[in-house]
Order: C-alpha cells, then structure tokens, then sequence
C-alpha cells in the first residue's frame, strides 16, 4: 500500500476566487462551471514535490500568477517536481506566443527550471496543447516534462517510480 500523501497548501488562488472541492483521489472539481480560472497550491512532503491543480480557464495570467507564488515561497525550494494538475482546465484560450512569453518570464526571472514538471490532462484536445507547450518549453535546459492521463503515474514519475512512458 503507498504512504499516504501529506502536505502543507498555500493560500489558495486568488486570481478570482477558488470555488472548488477535492474528492475522491485529489481530483479537483468545479463547482460553478464557470471558466475563471483558479488554483490551489499543496507542497506534497513525501516525494518533495509542488502540486498545482488549476481549474478553469487556462490563460498566461494564471499561468504566471501560480510561477510567481511558488518561486517566492520558501517550501517550494528544493523540490523534485512540479506537478500540474489539468484535469479540470480548458485551454482554449491559450496561444503559442503565450507559451512562450510565460517560459521567456520563467527564464528572465531566473526561476529554477532544473526539475521534472508532470502535466496531467483529461482528453484529447489538452493533450495536444500541452504537447505544443512541452514542445515550447524545449529551450529551457535542465527540465524533464511529460504528459499523463494518470494523476498516480505522474506522480510516481516526479519521485522516481518511474513506469511505462505516458501518452503524449
């Protein structure tokens, strides 16, 4: 049987206002169905890794809200990983020019990109963005990406469980 996951959260998104649960295995679901984006930040202690479940609409803003939080919290230091968690995202909002522009912000602000980052999605269409974003970020050194399905095997992978490759 795995550990069980225990963390410490950040204070919620406050892009708008978080207005959603966590149920069953973490998966976060939206209670309003509305697009405004909002996230939750948890530090995961067994594994040392950052998870970010990001809810709503995906844009640059939020994107670069949740980087700027993180890299000036002290318990994000030091971890394997970022994972983000997607599921209840939608990207059709997001441009290639956004992309970059967030990865540019990420290198001119020197934060540290020398780290897995797991991206988990629900279907097909954010499998595709995120591959296009993956693709993006190439240009940062020092960073494994992959896509999953699966919120357990990306997990397993930022802590070095690693099993099959993912889809993406």
């Amino acid at each position: 049987m795995p550990a069980a996951r225990r963390g410490t959260r950040a204070t919620p998104g406050t892009l708008h206002r978080m207005n959603f649960h966590k149920t069953g295995v973490g998966a976060p679901v939206n209670n309003d169905r509305d697009m405004t984006p909002r996230y939750d930040i948890e530090f995961i202690e067994p594994g040392k890794y950052t998870q970010i479940a990001l809810v709503g609409r995906v844009t640059q803003e939020a994107v670069l809200t949740v980087l700027n939080q993180i890299s000036d919290d002290d318990r994000h230091s030091g971890r394997v990983g970022i994972l983000w968690d997607f599921r209840e995202a939608s990207f059709d909002e997001m441009t290639l020019s956004a992309m970059r522009s967030m990865w540019q912000h990420q290198i001119d602000h020197k934060m540290n990109t020398s780290r897995r980052v797991a991206l988990v999605y629900r279907d097909d269409v954010n499998r595709t963005i995120l591959a296009l974003w993956v693709e993006v970020a190439s240009s940062s050194t020092g960073t494994e990406r992959r896509c999953f399905t699966d919120i357990g095997d990306a997990r397993n992978w930022l802590t070095g469980v690693d099993g099959p490759p993912a889809a993406g």
